[in-house]
Formats: C-alpha cells, structure tokens, sequence
C-alpha cells in the first residue's frame, strides 16, 4: 500500500488496509468456531503489526484484535 506511513492519518489508512487484509486472509469464509478464536486473533494480530513494522519501523504499534459471533455461523471482527 503506498501511503505516506509518517504522518499519524498515514499510519491509521495504512493499519485499516493491513488489518482488513490480514482480515481476509485469515479468515477467508470460515465459519465461527470457539476453539479457533485465540488462534485467529493471534494470526491476524502479528499479520497487521509485521506488514506496519516493514512499512516504517519508526513506530512502535499495538494491535488488538476481537472476535465475535453474530449469529450461528457468522462472526464479526473488530480491530
């Protein structure tokens, strides 16, 4: 993503790309399962803060990452 990752609204267009990403390709179309919860969020969590840390390392970053269910097979993610 080529966005101007020194300004603080280029890091917060940057995390959002990168999070909806790591989104994507962690849970694909998955359906909800408690087992895999601590497992997604962890995979999504490191995916979002190495694509920022290889971005700019100038910047130190916290990633927090929440899963829920929205329905039987449905989940929705926050970050």
């Amino acid at each position: 993503m080529n966005s101007d990752i020194y300004t603080f609204e280029g890091i917060k267009k940057a995390a959002t790309f990168e999070a909806t990403e790591a989104i994507a390709r962690v849970l694909g179309q998955k359906d909800y399962d408690t087992t895999k919860v601590p497992q997604w969020v962890r995979a999504v969590g490191i995916s979002v803060v190495d694509s920022l840390e290889k971005m700019s390392g100038n910047f130190k970053y916290i990633v927090s990452v929440r899963i829920y269910p929205i329905s039987e097979k449905g989940m929705q993610t926050y970050f």
